[in-house]
This record gives structure tokens, sequence and C-alpha cells, in this order.
């Protein structure tokens, strides 16, 4: 049988569609990103407050290198736009406490009248 030195350049080739375009999964709406993405970040965020000992009988000192320290920073503020509890302490350690809201008690002028 003879060898085929054309590799068969003489059949019809099939036609050529466009490729079908899939949606992609990383939408703002997806809901399953969304959720993994939180249970990812509870879940460091359990590990890292266990790290530190906070809530435990006697706590641990832990020593972190600075790099490992902005890594749990970026994780808490990360938490923190989700909308995730956050512990007390852990907050503290980096931070990141809430301002307390200014008091207006010393603009109050106080003259007897209704102010409406």
């Amino acid at each position: 049988m003879p060898y085929d030195y054309n590799r068969r350049r003489d059949l019809p080739r099939a036609p050529q569609f466009p490729r079908i375009v899939k949606p992609k999964s990383d939408q703002v709406g997806d809901p399953i990103k969304r959720a993994k993405r939180r249970m990812r970040i509870e879940k460091a965020l359990a590990k890292a407050t266990r790290a530190h000992g906070f809530d435990t009988l006697f706590p641990v000192g832990k020593i972190m290198p600075e790099k490992s320290v902005q890594k749990e920073r970026k994780l808490v503020i990360e938490a923190l736009t989700l909308e995730l509890h956050v512990h007390s302490q852990l907050l503290k350690f980096h931070g990141l406490v809430d301002e307390p809201n200014p008091s207006t008690a010393q603009y109050l002028v106080n003259d007897g009248e209704i102010p409406f």
C-alpha cells in the first residue's frame, strides 16, 4: 500500500463554527462562589483565633513574622467586609478597634426652648 503524502488534505473540512461562550462563574452575583469564599475566610479566621489562644484558660504567647501578621490583618479586614464576626481581641491585636462616636454634649445649648 502506498504511503499517503497528502495526509488527507484533499478531504473537505468540517464547517467552522464560532465557539460557544459559556458564562463565567466568577460573576458578581454567583452565590456558590461567594459562599465558598465566606466559608474559606471563616475557617482561616477560626484558625487564627485558636492560634492566638483567645477564650482559652491558659493563653499562649505567639511570635509571628511581619509577613504573617500582614496576611492575618488582610484576612481580618476581608472578614469585616463580609460582615463576619471577628474576635474583639483579634481586632485589638491588629489595631482595628472601632473609634467611639464623638459626643455632641459639648455643643448642646439648653436655653429652655423647644428646639423645633
